[in-house]
């Protein structure tokens, strides 16, 4: 398992594109209606692989891909004191919150 620390700064405007490793990325947004941050997939390329997911606890969004990987790409919650009703936003998003790419070879 390998945790993923992202540079978010700039979300609100900009949003971010972040390499994962293993040949992907992720283009995050924040909407600042809801206040939710949204991720897709990329490929290396910058190719779309995913539309835009809204970003919560847990989920595998590499399996959105609908591409056969031997690896999960969770948000998982790292702080106890963190709220399961929160939202994912870019001021909690790696102190309370954190990607992890589990099950990829750290070689």
């Amino acid at each position: 398992m390998k945790a993923l620390e992202i540079d978010v700064s700039g979300i609100e405007e900009n949003g971010v594109i972040a390499d994962i490793g293993s040949n992907l990325k992720l283009d995050l947004i924040y909407n600042n209606k809801d206040n939710y941050i949204y991720v897709s997939v990329l490929d290396a390329s910058e190719n779309r692989l995913t539309g835009f997911f809204r970003l919560v606890p847990t989920i595998d969004y590499l399996k959105l891909v609908r591409i056969n990987l031997n690896y999960q790409l969770r948000c998982l919650k790292i702080n106890d004191y963190a709220e399961e009703k929160d939202r994912i936003t870019p001021f909690n998003l790696n102190k309370d919150y954190k990607f992890f790419l589990i099950g990829e070879e750290n070689g």
